[in-house]
């Protein structure tokens, strides 16, 4: 009886972490985007040199209706589900505007 009520505990929170770790649609980009996925730049802000190489960033762009996901909190865009980095901004309407 006692494995029956642990299989069935283990079964049911197998199934709630299923549902609840899954990504979930929020909505669509309204615009042209580029996003910084990694930690470059706050690197080298914080570094007291940075090489040449480490100054150049590449974002990744993202077009209009680009699908908006979330994971634990977490924002991802795209259908690659890319995970802009949550320090830095969206760059909206090919640079024009910034979105925090």
């Amino acid at each position: 009886m006692k494995k029956v009520l642990v299989l069935a505990g283990v079964l049911v929170a197998v199934l709630a972490f299923a549902l609840f770790y899954q990504f979930r649609p929020i909505g669509l980009l309204d615009f042209n985007a580029y996003v910084l996925e990694d930690n470059t730049v706050p690197q080298n802000l914080n570094a007291d040199t940075a090489s040449d190489e480490a100054l150049i960033v590449d974002p990744s762009h993202f077009g209009i209706f680009s699908p908006l996901f979330e994971l634990a909190g977490d924002l991802f865009i795209g259908e690659e589900k890319a995970k802009p980095n949550p320090a830095l901004p969206i760059f909206a309407n090919d640079g024009s505007a910034l979105m925090l």
